[in-house]
């Protein structure tokens, strides 16, 4: 029997202070409940076992998708849409002038959901025990809606948003209200025009997936908190939208109100993107679907299916069988869950400020919110697998010493990729960060840097779920899920991917990820062969290619590739301009072709070569003879084997003026040679800690499922 509601006092809506002051504790409580909500559905989400993860029981007679893997999916959709709505109510909490302020000791998941006093939670556990919670939490209200309150207290997440709509619905048609700077907008101006929001948080993470991330410019709110409530709630929320908050509705497009039961196609993710199937209904009936499915005779049926021992969840003091011998001790990983899970709320309170902005690309430090917050990927199944239900617990002031520190511990195989010789390779290597687990593309690469050769690494460089675009360089990824766009192939098949920035595929790819639609015509991969195989077929073929950096104001630089004499190599320049003389071309610089219209004479012998263009990119092999590239240089067969060292064409050793200490800029090339013996298994190599592992081994037994 549910609580009473405890008495509230209403927002008078005709106070324009009293508004904007219930505006900010309505939208700080929004956070306060999306965060809440995180933990919760992540530990359910990945209390799948591997047996399960594994698992090819179709979903149907008609639908071939993996129901354990829908299962799973379906869940994590919705912790990964709470993340984004986490990032939309803080957009518009700067907009309003605060950035969200949590309480840490209003978290408790085995009481009630804060300012919801009536919505129990049962504490951390597997999905089925705790699945009646999460429809709980995200059933729509029944009856009508209470006005705003001063106290911020409502029986239902709907009702909060419902509240909190109708004081946005008041601010965003007053101007004046909200601390923007003055412009076109405040003004009398179009509602679209760009506006100044102080001090604006670069929540940016779901920029490729969804239309609207940020607020630039007043419609934005609109569309932030439209996105929200309509991904979240649904009907529950929405229905009369239009006539209710019409001046959040004014950038409805017509027709698309939600009645449908649908969320608004341009609140829905991007085609093809993660989670698409899924994201055009709220939360609430994703989880009704969950459960529907968990009670029928199919899922019944699966999961007897199932080895002995190998249970659909984890359950409480039954170590999964299936746990690889790496994984650390549950206290270290414990430990690590509630240093990250800390770390995560202090960037939140301290306005993005704590570890860089949302933003990986721009970060500036090692744990970003969005670092910190994919560890629990990794982290809570690997407890899960000891039989052990992972807990948040916040310690203040976790520094990024004290995070390393635990992060070490829990991942003796480095699988986070934070270890700090691999930090090292980053920043040594910024170019060359899509490598993983054997597909890498030259020696020194993979964990730690103890790739001998091509194909011997053990993992990747590259930030962990580094996908659906984020890759380096071409001949890599492949993700084998039903995708969408132009060209399919490049999003799809390993090695098809033509050029930078494309590719479909995650980090890293585990040899259990296998294709599940019908290839694109002229590949031979069809349903159910594995993706890992089939890129390290195809990094065999195809040769190795690298992108490496060539700095002006450097002599000859090593770019880490050997060459075998006979053999093709071929060196394009990608991007960049330099310059090996600021008083020539009239001061601008220019690509690796070289100055326009000088050539170096041919008594100054000190330039690596002479007759050719003062500043072109050049290279030699094993301190050997150099050879001009230029924009690009294709060889049949390398005239001698050993290390590709390249350098600007110029008076290196400053035998005729200054030398490189006037140049400036660099260029970026790629390198393709082929691999002419047999890739090698990655080797069993000594990790911190003492720890031995078999890089094929631990492939396989990195998540319960592709996640």
């Amino acid at each position: 029997m549910s609580t009473p509601t405890p008495a509230t006092t209403p927002c008078n809506l005709q106070d324009a202070q009293q508004v904007i002051s219930c505006l900010h504790a309505h939208l700080n409580a929004i956070c306060a409940v999306e965060f809440y909500t995180i933990p919760l559905y992540l530990t359910a989400t990945y209390s799948f076992s591997v047996a399960a993860g594994n698992s090819t029981t179709p979903l149907s007679a008609t639908d071939s998708t993996p129901l354990f893997w829908w299962m799973q999916q379906k869940s994590l959709s919705v912790a990964v849409q709470e993340m984004y709505h986490l990032q939309c109510a803080s957009n518009i909490a700067n907009a309003a002038g605060f950035h969200p302020s949590l309480d840490p000791s209003v978290f408790d998941w085995s009481g009630p959901v804060p300012h919801l006093p009536n919505v129990k939670g049962t504490g951390f556990d597997n999905l089925p025990n705790v699945l009646d919670v999460l429809i709980g939490i995200e059933t729509p209200i029944e009856g009508g809606f209470p006005p705003p309150n001063l106290q911020v207290v409502y029986d239902s997440i709907s009702a909060l948003y419902h509240a909190t709509l109708t004081l946005l619905d008041i601010v965003v048609a007053a101007e004046g209200l909200l601390p923007l700077q003055p412009g076109p907008v405040l003004s009398g101006g179009s509602p679209q025009a760009p506006l100044v929001a102080p001090d604006q948080m670069n929540y940016l993470t779901f920029q490729s997936r969804y239309q609207y991330t940020v607020v630039k410019c007043a419609d934005d709110i609109a569309h932030l908190a439209n996105a929200v409530s309509f991904q979240g709630e649904g009907a529950g929320v929405v229905a009369d939208f239009a006539s209710k908050f019409p001046n959040l509705a004014k950038v409805l497009q017509a027709g698309d109100d939600g009645s449908n039961g649908e969320v608004p196609a341009q609140y829905q993710p991007k085609a093809g993107s993660r989670f698409a199937r899924w994201d055009n209904v709220s939360h609430y009936e994703r989880f009704v679907a969950l459960k529907a499915m968990m009670t029928s005779a199919g899922y019944e049926a699966a999961a007897a299916q199932l080895p002995a021992g190998r249970s659909v969840f984890n359950r409480t003091g039954a170590a999964d069988p299936d746990r690889p011998a790496w994984v650390a001790d549950a206290a270290a990983l414990q430990n690590c869950i509630n240093l990250a899970y800390s770390r995560t709320l202090d960037i939140i309170n301290n306005g993005m400020t704590v570890g860089g902005p949302l933003d990986t690309a721009n970060s500036g430090s090692s744990y970003t919110f969005t670092v910190v917050m994919t560890s629990f990927k990794y982290l809570i199944p690997q407890l899960w697998q000891w039989g052990q239900v992972p807990t948040f617990s916040y310690v203040a002031g976790v520094t990024d010493d004290q995070l390393q520190a635990a992060f070490d511990q829990a991942d003796p195989l480095c699988l986070y990729h934070w270890d700090k010789v691999t930090q090292q390779i980053r920043e040594e290597q910024p170019d060359d960060m899509n490598v993983c687990q054997g597909l890498n593309s030259c020696q020194g690469l993979g964990w730690g840097g103890l790739g001998t050769q091509a194909g011997d690494g053990a993992c990747a460089t590259a930030d962990i779920h580094t996908c659906s675009g984020g890759n380096s360089c071409r001949h890599r990824g492949g993700c084998g899920y039903t995708v969408s766009g132009s060209p399919i192939e490049d999003q799809w098949v390993p090695g098809w991917n033509s050029c930078k920035g494309l590719g479909g595929c995650q980090v890293p790819i585990s040899t259990q990820q296998k294709f599940s639609s019908p290839a694109p015509q002229g590949s031979k991969v069809q349903p159910g062969d594995g993706v890992w195989d089939e890129a390290r077929k195809l990094l065999q073929k195809n040769g190795v290619d690298v992108t490496r950096s060539v700095q002006a104001r450097q002599g000859w630089q090593a770019t880490g590739v050997n060459v075998t004499q006979g053999q093709p190599l071929t060196v394009s320049h990608c991007s960049g301009l330099w310059s090996a003389d600021p008083d020539t071309n009239g001061g601008a610089p220019y690509d690796a072709k070289g100055c326009p219209g000088v050539i170096v004479p041919a008594d100054q012998t000190g330039y690596p070569i002479v007759g050719v263009a003062m500043g072109a990119l050049v290279g030699r092999i094993a301190g050997g003879t150099p050879f001009l590239i230029g924009d690009g240089i294709s060889l049949s067969s390398a005239p001698a084997g050993g290390l590709l060292e390249l350098c600007i064409n110029d008076d290196i050793n400053h035998l005729y003026g200054p030398g490189l200490a006037d140049n400036f800029g660099s260029v970026s090339v790629e390198i393709t040679t082929p691999i002419t013996q047999p890739l090698p298994q990655p080797q069993s190599k000594q990790v911190p800690g003492g720890v031995n592992y078999n890089g094929l081994a631990r492939r396989e037994a990195i998540t319960p499922t592709s996640t």
